[in-house]
């Protein structure tokens, strides 16, 4: 699980996203995690049960390996929320 979390944090913070649109942001973010899965298929199911299905005796060392990418996560959305006026995103 550690070398899954770490290669795919690697995987993402050495490509760049342009925050300039919102919705292309999005669309390249969640392409590169499909990328990086298609690439490194073994990977796959490691994540996808570490983090929707984590056994119970795992869940505190899951949630430790998780914090790089957790962080990421919220860098990337803060980083959006920053550069887009919600009121243009409304059509009222």
């Amino acid at each position: 699980m550690a070398e899954c979390f770490e290669s795919f944090i690697t995987f993402l913070n050495e490509e760049s996203v342009s925050l300039e649109n919102i919705e292309v942001a999005t669309k390249k973010y969640f392409s590169l995690r499909q990328q990086f899965f298609d690439r490194k298929s073994k990977f796959s199911n490691i994540f996808a049960n570490a983090v929707f299905h984590p056994p119970l005796h795992l869940k505190k060392e899951i949630r430790a390996l998780k914090t790089k990418l957790d962080q990421f996560n919220y860098d990337f959305y803060e980083s959006i929320h920053q550069t887009v006026d919600l009121k243009d995103l409304c059509d009222f």
